[in-house]
């Protein structure tokens, strides 16, 4: 479903997510995968998180600063992250202090769920992947260790490997735009962010509406707060009243898309956007989670 960008948005700081592939398959082993790229100007990362697909409820991540991209395997280089953190859920990381990388150096991260005290399971996506960060193009290239990344706290030894599956992590990068599910999964199901799709000027952003069952579609409902607050149909998590709503057709179990081209307009920079869903059940309604945008580069 594509909506007309006509209701009014609320200025806000926005952090950001580095566009990143979908989801094509879990690669579980005592190995740990990522991606590489060259930053193409100055960007601060403040926040780190892998995709749990596996839902193992932990996450280890490693973010490298390197002069030179990785040599291809078997040749290794030797790297120590200049931040790394192991966590037993699955919430955005905040990358403490941030790190800022200059034009020219290359931006590698390593992540996977799970923890030292087995196999780890990495989000698999396609190589040589087509992205953006602060409006600029980047290429996200496959690297390795082949060791859990858990055992050493991130130190060891680093391969590229050409244009294979990358393992997806996302960064966040202040200026990007974000999306941010929140509230508790729901009897109508879910919304679920677009990794492609950030919500960036002069692209177009997306997220998933996942019912949770036999549906005869939804009501969309479009705000610019959050709120919590207790109804027949579950929690209200967008502010009263809407700026606007919209209506899904029926929702096949795989999820409905809903995209929106936002232009490039500077003035949408940091604006807030709450989206959430009442899936209909005829003669029931019942709500979904909900999702945050936060518009940026």
């Amino acid at each position: 479903m594509r909506l007309p960008l006509t209701f009014a948005l609320l200025s806000a700081t926005a952090i950001a997510q580095i566009p990143l592939p979908n989801y094509t398959g879990a690669f579980t082993a005592s190995a740990t995968r990522g991606f590489y790229f060259t930053a193409p100007g100055p960007m601060i990362v403040n926040g780190l998180q892998v995709p749990d697909e596996a839902k193992r409820g932990k996450q280890v991540v490693a973010l490298y600063k390197l002069t030179a991209a990785p040599p291809q395997y078997s040749q290794t280089v030797s790297v120590t992250p200049v931040f790394y953190a192991a966590t037993t859920n699955n919430d955005v990381i905040p990358v403490v202090p941030p790190q800022i990388f200059q034009q020219g150096d290359v931006v590698a991260v390593l992540g996977a769920a799970g923890d030292a005290s087995g196999s780890i399971v990495n989000s698999y996506g396609a190589g040589n992947y087509a992205s953006h960060v602060n409006g600029q193009p980047i290429t996200l290239l496959r690297c390795l260790m082949q060791t859990n990344i858990a055992a050493s706290n991130g130190v060891g030894l680093m391969s590229a490997e050409g244009t294979a599956s990358i393992a997806r992590v996302r960064i966040f990068v202040v200026g990007q735009g974000q999306q941010l599910p929140y509230g508790a999964a729901a009897a109508g199901g879910e919304l679920t962010v677009s990794d492609p799709n950030p919500p960036s000027i002069n692209y177009t952003a997306q997220f998933q509406v996942v019912p949770a069952g036999t549906n005869q579609g939804a009501l969309l409902l479009i705000g610019t707060s959050r709120l919590n607050v207790n109804t027949p149909y579950g929690v209200l998590l967008v502010n009263l009243p809407f700026l606007a709503t919209g209506v899904l057709p029926t929702l096949p179990s795989t999820g409905s898309p809903v995209s929106i081209a936002l232009p490039n307009d500077t003035n949408l920079l940091g604006a807030i956007i709450n989206w959430q869903a009442g899936v209909i059940n005829a003669p029931n309604l019942a709500l979904t989670n909900a999702m945050e945008w936060k518009i940026g580069n």
